[in-house]
């Protein structure tokens, strides 16, 4: 059995994991105010999950890349990344959604785009 190591995802599969975690938070959030989130953690846990996911993926994209992309905030995806890595700070229902209606629309047109074929 070999045991090399596994390449790193290529940056269009990086935009595959970004547009579908988009998808799974687009789910999550259908119908549901700020208010339906305060009383469920666990779609609450799910989504700072997938938005953490999201950043990681994102702080991989090349910059000439992002440079390209100026129609999705990068600083603003970063800080959410940088925020979420903080595990001793939860995340209220309003940043959530308000990652999700501000800054996840134009990121995932861009990962529409970008990603690797299906």
């Amino acid at each position: 059995m070999e045991t090399g190591t596994i390449p790193p995802p290529s940056v269009a599969e990086r935009f595959s994991h970004i547009y579908e975690k988009i998808a799974l938070v687009e789910e999550a959030i259908a119908g549901r105010t700020s208010a339906d989130l305060a009383k469920d953690m666990r779609t609450c846990v799910a989504m700072e999950r997938f938005f953490e996911i999201i950043g990681i993926a994102s702080d991989h994209i090349p910059n000439e890349i992002k440079k390209r992309e100026a129609e999705v905030d990068w600083t603003a995806v970063a800080e959410m990344s940088d925020r979420l890595g903080n595990v001793a700070i939860r995340v209220g229902p309003d940043t959530l959604l308000h990652w999700a209606h501000d800054l996840m629309p134009p990121l995932e047109r861009c990962a529409a785009r970008l990603r690797s074929p299906e």
